[in-house]
């Protein structure tokens, strides 16, 4: 239903779909985390590997931060950036945040990732993507809407 994809753009430029299946095998990727506006490119990726004789690694996509006019937290929508950020709040605290905001944990209480690891469990994921706003000193849950 898709067609053909894209495998070198027109400036003569890799396409993603190639260049992030070939430096998947060649790095021995097992296990892909990535965000759920990826997942429709999972099936993409696995005919790829599949005709490139290469392992199929496992895919788990996790719910996305999204700003309140719906379209996801990136840098590319000129949402708010790691400078800003590091400026207002510290790596634990923003860590504790978006642990918190997915489910991971009770409070959004600063910790690191190492500490969130004996605990994790996909299960206790939310399948929710989260509106969140920047209020110019920190990031705040406004929402949890279905993934759609």
């Amino acid at each position: 239903e898709l067609g053909d994809p894209v495998v070198l753009r027109a400036d003569g430029a890799i396409a993603y779909h190639l260049a992030v299946v070939v430096d998947d095998a060649e790095d021995g990727v097992t296990r892909v985390v990535r965000g759920r506006d990826l997942a429709s490119a999972t099936a993409l990726h696995g005919v790829l590997q599949q005709r490139l004789g290469v392992a199929t690694p496992s895919y788990r996509h996790h719910p996305l931060l999204l700003e309140e006019s719906g379209g996801k937290l990136a840098k590319l929508h000129g949402a708010v950036g790691w400078c800003a950020l590091r400026e207002h709040q510290d790596a634990e605290n923003l860590c504790g945040f978006l642990a918190w905001s997915v489910g991971l944990g009770e409070e959004p209480a600063a910790c690191t990732p190492a500490a969130l690891l004996p605990g994790f469990r996909w299960e206790r994921v939310i399948p929710e993507d989260v509106v969140v706003r920047w209020t110019g000193r920190e990031l705040v849950v406004v929402a949890k809407e279905a993934a759609g």
